[in-house]
């Protein structure tokens, strides 16, 4: 005879046989599962674990090709040395070489013109206490804002050489 409903316990142990068992009992209430009904459920809920297992191997496996295919690669690294003649050639390839010495006049000047206002500060001021000082203290400002006005000048036109210098070459090249 027919079974109507069928009590299932709701905490036991094996939680994979009470899904099994609910399963077969959602079928069909008239029928009675039995063992081999339950032995086969929890081998395709074990199969479908395995199929997810093997996509998921899949997946990471495509990744690994991802990213052997990388847009940028590394670089390699090879050492060695830069001949003079490499140097020579990014020097006169913007305006012939001719801002290079300009850039090295600016740059003398500015170390020039920095020396020259520690000189002037440590010269123009007195050394002890009791020493009367050589200029006076607005004579000591207005040549030491020279100075500095002076370096300041020739760092920003040695800025500007180096910056046009710079991109010329790097349009030519």
């Amino acid at each position: 005879e027919a079974i109507e409903a069928m009590d299932i316990p709701t905490h036991s142990e094996d939680s994979d046989e009470n899904l099994s068992l609910e399963a077969c009992v959602m079928t069909s209430k008239k029928s009675i599962c039995s063992a081999n009904d339950i032995d086969s459920l929890a081998k395709e809920v074990q199969e479908g674990s395995s199929i997810s297992d093997q996509k998921a191997i899949k997946e990471k496996k495509k990744a690994k090709r991802s990213r052997k295919k990388q847009l940028v690669q590394e670089e390699e690294r090879i050492r060695g040395r830069v001949s003079m003649k490499v140097y020579l050639s990014y020097m006169a390839a913007a305006y012939k070489g001719l801002l290079i010495p300009l850039i090295i006049i600016a740059q003398t000047l500015f170390q020039f013109l920095q020396i020259a206002s520690n000189w002037w500060m440590a010269w123009a001021n007195p050394q002890t206490e009791g020493d009367l000082p050589k200029v006076t203290p607005s004579v000591l400002l207005l040549v030491y804002m020279a100075l500095a006005f002076g370096s300041s000048w020739f760092i920003f036109v040695r800025a500007v050489l180096v910056a046009t210098f710079g991109l010329a070459a790097a349009q030519k090249l």
